[in-house]
């Protein structure tokens, strides 16, 4: 309703598992902080909220191959946060991660402190970009130990110019965090890599729907909202991985599923992704034009048009920051000036192969392209 009367009625589920209501304007801003302040749903401080980018695993407290139930943890951790004031002078993008060890590992999501269930009491700590492990620490303790790194890193950002966590390692090395730490360093477990075939359709504790590129109305929210609740569910979780997950109660609160009870036709009819298989998987896109300043391009609207053609991850990005997937890709659409550039194996603010491309010719140009490179292919062989 909010998105409807204060925004454009645009919804985007962001790759950290926010939400984020498109087409609001200086005018509308302060009636909808009034209103999603009314129903609970910021901060009281906006210097803690700015940073309070703390992620858990999705199906924490559901998934039977978890070592622990992390809720709490994460729960203590943001109490932290919004408590300590040293946490507020973090940058806006400085990120928590906390798993569990279960089904859904969040290993493909960036993370600035993160700490990784071990056993049912402890936590292994991953900092940056490092392949090491900083100590075991005890749950209890994940709050403090936080706390204690954020101090070390806005200490040192006084003097260095400092934006993530492996920008203090770069300069500090590792043996100086784990002395600071008081810990013993130790080789990381091999990550495990969430299986994303497990995320859709109907599960015995969830619905998983994707959404294309991240981008929903409220029609469609509303549409998901009145389909579970009349199945009787009333939990709606967000994942990193632009989808969302109806949480079927685990009691005697609703009947037992049948095999299939309908809801995924329904949401199938109203564009959620259903199936691991769908194409717009396989693409990534940003907002684009007209919803941002930066964009040349209606990327989303383009983005359908390449769905398919490639089992290659395909990028389509407004501009040449790739907001949407800031990683390389096989194909990397980039706008520029109403039209594209394809970048091959790069991110989005990388030298083209091809410039110049209109919207009208994008499938062209990607099928032109898979054509030449397996000519190349052929060649070289």
């Amino acid at each position: 309703g909010l998105a409807r009367q204060f925004g454009n009625g645009k919804i985007n589920l962001s790759a950290r598992g926010n939400l984020q209501l498109r087409g609001v304007s200086q005018a509308t801003y302060p009636a909808l902080i009034t209103a999603l302040r009314t129903l609970n749903l910021l901060d009281l401080n906006e210097e803690a909220e700015s940073v309070r980018n703390v992620l858990i695993s999705p199906i924490a407290g559901l998934d039977t191959a978890a070592l622990q139930d992390i809720r709490p943890v994460g729960k203590a951790l943001e109490a932290e946060i919004v408590r300590n004031e040293l946490f507020w002078q973090l940058p806006s993008k400085f990120a928590f991660v906390i798993e569990d060890g279960g089904a859904f590992p969040l290993t493909d999501i960036a993370a600035d402190i993160r700490f990784v269930a071990v056993n049912k009491t402890e936590f292994g700590l991953e900092l940056g970009h490092e392949t090491v492990i900083f100590g075991v620490w005890g749950a209890a303790d994940v709050p403090a130990i936080a706390a204690k790194i954020v101090r070390l890193f806005v200490e040192a950002r006084k003097t260095l110019p400092l934006r993530h966590m492996h920008d203090l390692i770069s300069e500090l090395g590792n043996a100086h965090i784990c002395a600071f730490l008081g810990c013993e360093m130790a080789q990381k477990r091999r990550a495990k890599v969430v299986q994303k075939v497990a995320l859709y359709g109907q599960k015995s504790d969830f619905y998983g729907l994707g959404i294309a590129f991240g981008f929903f109305s409220a029609e469609q929210l509303e549409k998901l909202v009145f389909a579970a609740e009349k199945r009787g569910v009333f939990e709606l979780r967000l994942t990193p991985w632009r989808a969302i997950l109806a949480v079927i109660p685990g009691d005697s609160s609703r009947p037992p599923l049948p095999e299939t009870d309908g809801l995924l036709d329904e949401m199938k009819a109203a564009g959620f992704i259903t199936v691991a298989d769908d194409p717009r998987l396989l693409v990534m896109a940003c907002v684009g034009a007209p919803y941002c300043s930066s964009a040349s391009v209606a990327a989303p609207q383009d983005a359908l048009k390449l769905a398919g053609i490639t089992p290659d991850l395909v990028h389509i990005s407004g501009c040449a920051k790739g907001c949407a997937h800031p990683k390389p890709a096989r194909f990397t659409f980039t706008g520029r000036d109403g039209f594209y550039d394809l970048i091959e194996n790069g991110k989005a603010d990388a030298a083209p192969s091809v410039s110049g491309v209109s919207p009208d010719a994008l499938t062209q140009a990607l099928r032109t392209r898979i054509a030449d490179a397996v000519m190349e292919q052929s060649l070289a062989l």
